[in-house]
C-alpha cells in the first residue's frame, strides 16, 4: 500500500514542459499508450465515497511488445496542498478473468479513459505529460513528498497554474454530461 501525492496542471501544450524538462536535466523514461476501465457497483458506491477501482492496460510506444495491466484501487483524498490518497496496485495476467470476476460480484464497467502518457523523472518525482481527446493535456507531478512535488512544479515554472483535484474519469464525464445537455 502505498499513497499517492500529486500535483495536476491542465497546460495550452506540452512543447514548453518538454523543453523546459530537457533543460533541467530531466530522464526521459518512455511514451505509453494507457486505457483506463473504471468499475462501480450498481449502486456506484466507489464514487459516492470518493475512491475508484481502475483497471490499466499500458502498451509502451517505443517497444509495443512490452505490455502491463494493473488493478488499482484509489481511496478518498485526504486534505492537502496537492491530491494525496490511499492507492493499492497489483499486476494481472488476465484482464479479461479480472472482468469477469468483477461483474460476478456486481461491479460494471462506469467509463474507459484513454490517453498518451511521456513519462520522466526530474528529482525524486515522476513527471507525466498526458495527452487525452476531450479535456487537452496535463501534467502531473507524482513524488514521496508534497515538499518535493512542490519542488519539482516550480522548476518547471508552473506554480501559478491552478492544481486540478478531479480525476481524469471525472472531468471526462463532466465534459460529456455538458456536451449531452447542449
Amino acid at each position: 500500500m502505498a499513497l499517492e501525492i500529486e500535483a495536476k496542471l491542465k497546460v495550452d501544450s506540452l512543447e514548453s514542459v518538454i523543453e523546459k524538462l530537457n533543460r533541467l536535466g530531466a530522464q526521459f523514461k518512455t511514451v505509453a499508450h494507457q486505457g483506463d476501465i473504471y468499475f462501480d457497483n450498481s449502486l456506484c458506491e466507489l464514487v459516492a465515497s470518493d475512491c475508484c477501482l481502475r483497471l490499466r492496460s499500458e502498451v509502451d510506444l517505443g517497444e509495443p511488445e512490452k505490455k502491463e495491466t494493473v488493478l488499482c484501487y484509489k481511496g478518498a483524498k485526504n486534505e492537502g496542498k496537492y491530491k494525496s490518497r490511499e492507492e493499492i496496485e497489483t499486476c494481472l495476467e488476465s484482464p479479461e478473468n479480472l472482468i469477469e470476476i468483477l461483474a460476478r460480484l456486481g461491479y460494471k464497467k462506469v467509463l474507459t479513459v484513454e490517453k498518451e502518457r511521456q513519462l520522466w523523472l526530474l528529482d525524486d518525482c515522476f513527471v507525466c505529460l498526458d495527452s487525452l481527446e476531450l479535456i487537452g493535456c496535463f501534467v502531473e507531478i507524482e513524488g514521496p513528498s508534497q515538499e518535493s512535488v512542490s519542488n519539482v512544479v516550480k522548476k518547471l515554472q508552473l506554480e501559478n497554474i491552478e492544481h486540478e483535484t478531479r480525476s481524469y474519469a471525472c472531468m471526462i464525464e463532466e465534459k460529456i454530461s455538458k456536451d449531452k445537455s447542449l
